[in-house]
């Protein structure tokens, strides 16, 4: 069974990439850049905003809604 530490998923209406996850603040690093480039980017951050599965329910359900 895999434990998550930390996940972000960025859905975007343009090109948008998360830092890497390899860099120790990926998730501080996130949340500066969506204040910098934003293409109406939306972050979906665990644990910040839920359990993991809601974070990532979440997220598809923001996508869904801009297709």
């Amino acid at each position: 069974m895999i434990e998550w530490e930390s996940l972000v998923i960025a859905i975007s209406d343009d090109v948008w990439t998360v830092p890497s996850p390899f860099a120790k603040n990926y998730v501080d690093k996130s949340k500066k850049k969506v204040d910098k480039v934003n293409y109406n980017t939306k972050l979906f951050v665990f644990p910040d905003d839920g359990e993991f599965e809601e974070v990532v329910v979440n997220a598809i359900e923001e996508a869904r809604k801009r297709i």
